[in-house]
């Protein structure tokens, strides 16, 4: 049962630092329960698998990262900020094309 204990502790060790946190209650609200939940379930030697699945789906954080400590993590904040920049650059392109078409017609 010690192994299981340990476990939970380096889980919760990995998240916080793929959220970039210090603190048990900021994991625990990152998995969308309460600080006292996360500590009901450390206490009681079990992994809270269905939050930490729910967790690593939404954020598109490696599940094999956070639970086994293997592979890299897919850093959310980078990613999400890459998806975002290229949305912004498609939509400035279109602006870019379009106030050039117009300026061709006063020609």
């Amino acid at each position: 049962m010690e192994k299981i204990h340990s476990e939970i502790r380096l889980i919760v060790d990995r998240l916080k630092k793929v959220l970039g946190v210090s603190r048990d209650d900021e994991v625990a609200k990152a998995l969308g329960m309460s600080p006292q939940s996360l500590n009901g379930y450390k206490d009681r030697k079990k992994i809270p698998y269905e939050k930490i699945l729910e967790f690593c789906e939404k954020e598109d954080v490696s599940l094999d990262h956070v639970i086994l400590g293997k592979g890299q993590v897919q850093n959310l904040d980078q990613s999400k900020q890459i998806v975002d920049l290229n949305k912004r650059i498609n939509e400035l392109e279109g602006a870019i094309a379009l106030a050039k078409e117009l300026l061709k017609g006063n020609k």
